[in-house]
């Protein structure tokens, strides 16, 4: 793998971002395969193999948009081709056409990116193309992208999505695909916030389940800055999805809220992390997991405040609803806590349906499997309250609660 690799790189030494492809290529081999697992359980751990993310960078998405058709979206990311129907204001480009156009914007945040996995590296080092957004100073934009892949292709892509000081971005993203192939696809998505500027950032990924898919999804934040992350994840056949904010700035907010759904033999690991770097921080992350049949769902975060976060605020809270005896999850939060001038907790609990609350709606002559999908309603409430009506739905659709 490491000779492809290295020639892939080679063989678009005139892509302006060859040297930044080096370093992270470099830095993947510095970084050591995890020698341990973290699941007491081994044979339920969700493991990617190096064979299998070779497949996913040094793959090109097929040209076949067979299953695509445009919508109201404003822009589609098709097989690893951008389409742009209307910028709203804001720069839309092809990641690699927009080094060239816009060398100093795309170097610049660039070299802010935290990187610490290996498979992040891996895909920064090989990714075939990507999307770049970028919001100017003082403006505010509502966008919606499809991003979208056929089952049979395999691929890295890489998008920047900038919000320029003092700008408000609300960008909503379905991640979809077509097909019953089984491609290995992955993304390094990082969103980048400038001073007093905010973003809404809601992802329903929905590829199809015999894909195996690596997300990352990091938010880079400066003073005075506010992130609101939804997520809700349904696709993959095995998945791990890692989203992330680097707190930098002062005064900072950091809000996420996800739900992830498996079943069949799907395989999820949902890991929600935050950094708390600068003062007067706040982050909230609220997760709950649906778990069918003999699906593994494990939800993972930090809260991580380092010495310097004083005045920071976090809280992790994870839930998980398993509604099969075959099926398995796991939780594990942690709190690394480097100064004492904070406020900061955990939550976690995985538990089964109810059976009183069944019985209850039962003996109002509801059926057992509306009757489930109530209490589904229930438990991921919380969580969507006050959502973009494009998560509220996608949950309602997963959840077996509407069909549309």
């Amino acid at each position: 793998m490491i000779e492809q690799i290295r020639d892939l790189i080679n063989d678009r030494r005139n892509d302006g971002l060859h040297e930044y492809r080096q370093d992270n290529f470099i830095q993947f081999m510095k970084s050591p395969v995890q020698p341990y697992k973290e699941s007491p359980t081994r044979l339920r751990y969700v493991d990617f193999t190096d064979d299998l993310v070779e497949k996913m960078v040094l793959g090109e998405p097929e040209d076949d948009a067979k299953g695509y058709g445009q919508g109201d979206e404003d822009f589609a990311f098709v097989n690893g081709k951008l389409m742009v129907y209307n910028g709203k204001g804001c720069i839309v480009e092809p990641i690699r056409e927009a080094e060239r156009k816009y060398p100093n914007l795309i170097f610049d945040y660039t070299d802010k990116e935290n990187v610490d996995d290996r498979y992040e590296y891996l895909i920064n080092a090989g990714f075939y193309d990507g999307f770049l957004v970028y919001l100017p100073p003082n403006k505010s934009s509502e966008i919606k992208a499809v991003d979208f892949a056929k089952s049979t292709s395999s691929f890295a892509a890489k998008n920047l999505i900038i919000v320029g000081e003092g700008s408000s971005l609300n960008f909503t993203r379905y991640i979809v695909g077509g097909g019953e192939g089984n491609g290995a696809q992955g993304d390094n998505t990082y969103i980048f916030l400038s001073r007093n500027s905010s973003i809404v950032y809601s992802q329903v990924q929905d590829r199809p389940k015999t894909v195996d898919g690596i997300q990352f999804l990091k938010t880079f934040m400066e003073d005075n800055t506010q992130a609101t992350i939804h997520h809700v994840e349904n696709g993959y056949n095995k998945s791990i999805i890692m989203t992330e904010s680097y707190q930098k700035g002062n005064f900072t907010n950091y809000q996420l809220r996800g739900v992830s759904f498996t079943r069949g033999l799907q395989q999820m690991d949902l890991r929600d992390n935050t950094i708390q770097i600068g003062t007067h921080s706040i982050a909230n992350i609220y997760v709950r997991g649906i778990v069918r049949e003999k699906s593994l769902t494990m939800h993972r975060g930090n809260i991580d405040i380092k010495e310097s976060g004083r005045k920071a605020e976090g809280y992790y809270d994870t839930r998980i609803l398993l509604l099969s005896k075959e099926a398995y999850a796991n939780t594990k939060p942690a709190l690394l806590i480097n100064n004492n001038d904070v406020k900061s907790k955990h939550a976690s609990a995985v538990t089964n349906i109810d059976e009183e609350s069944l019985f209850y709606l039962r003996s109002r002559g509801i059926d057992e499997e509306t009757a489930k999908n109530l209490i589904i309603e229930g438990f991921t409430e919380h969580v969507v309250e006050g959502a973009p009506d494009a998560v509220r739905n996608a949950v309602r659709k997963f959840a077996g609660i509407s069909e549309d």
